[in-house]
């Protein structure tokens, strides 16, 4: 059943703001210790982008708490996911769905009896993209069954039904997935007019600066500084420029209060300034 939407103010003073209320911290917190149930679960190095109205100080009683939803953003580390395979960490299940992909396994009857044995007949998967959409459509098919364990791991949650958009996106230092990467797919998608591209692409891009559950996106964010650092400046400037662009539509619908439009970088010199370590930044 859809859940109606609760009218709300958004924070007009802080970029991020979670509600001071038990319902809300509730909830961040129940996101913090589902996204380690999925990482005990599958081995992958995954980091959470919370987003909508759980970062912009909705406040929550038990009346509005029913009505809202929880919206975040899961990110998979691809290297990871290539790194598990290998080592043979990556659960059963996720293996299964890639043999079952590309037709390299038909032996569905007895992979669970020894699985080990069919894994080792079948040899390493020789392909990172089908092992990566195995592994990201896995977590995405058991959010569910995710937020029932976390449920039952915590009693304390017992209480806490709400709706959830969770969705799950791959992420990778450098190369394909990486932000930069994210990035020059919603040139490409601008330029073909790919309509399904250009929001795939900007919704992945923006939402890795969305408020960052635990600091597991900070390295991403700090290779995708880096790799515009090593561009001529007009080029940095116009890629940060369609990250801006992106942010601010996909967090404000475009209409940032001036009081928090300095937390939004506008140039890339104030991104630099905004998202590299101090110990890393060039002295003057």
């Amino acid at each position: 059943m859809a859940i109606d939407k609760v009218e709300y103010t958004p924070s007009q003073k802080k970029r991020f703001e979670v509600s001071p209320d038990e319902y809300s911290r509730a909830r961040l917190k129940f996101l913090g210790d589902m996204a380690q149930n999925i990482r005990e679960e599958t081995s992958f190095d995954i980091g959470v982008s919370v987003i909508g109205s759980l970062a912009k100080g909705k406040p929550l009683d038990q009346k509005t708490a029913d009505a809202t939803d929880v919206d975040a953003i899961i990110y998979v580390d691809t290297d990871s996911i290539v790194e598990r395979f290998e080592d043979e960490r990556a659960p059963v299940e996720v293996r299964d769905m890639y043999y079952m992909q590309t037709g390299k396994w038909d032996k569905m009857s007895s992979i669970k009896g020894n699985p080990k044995a069919n894994i080792d007949s079948l040899h390493i998967p020789d392909d990172p993209t089908k092992m990566i959409k195995g592994a990201q459509g896995y977590i995405q098919r058991n959010i569910t069954t995710f937020i029932d364990n976390t449920n039952k791991a915590h009693k304390d949650y017992g209480w806490l039904y709400f709706g959830q958009d969770i969705y799950v996106v791959p992420i990778a230092i450098k190369g394909e997935n990486s932000i930069l990467d994210m990035v020059e797919k919603y040139e490409k998608a601008l330029k073909a007019q790919d309509e399904y591209g250009l929001n795939q692409a900007q919704v992945s891009f923006s939402y890795a600066f969305g408020l960052d559950l635990g600091g597991h996106l900070k390295k991403y964010r700090q290779a995708f500084i880096e790799q515009l650092q090593q561009k001529t400046p007009e080029e940095a400037e116009k890629l940060w420029g369609i990250v801006n662009e992106g942010v601010r539509k996909r967090e404000r619908m475009g209409q940032v209060p001036e009081g928090i439009d300095s937390q939004i970088p506008s140039t890339f010199e104030k991104a630099v300034a905004y998202y590299t370590p101090p110990h890393k930044q060039a002295v003057s």
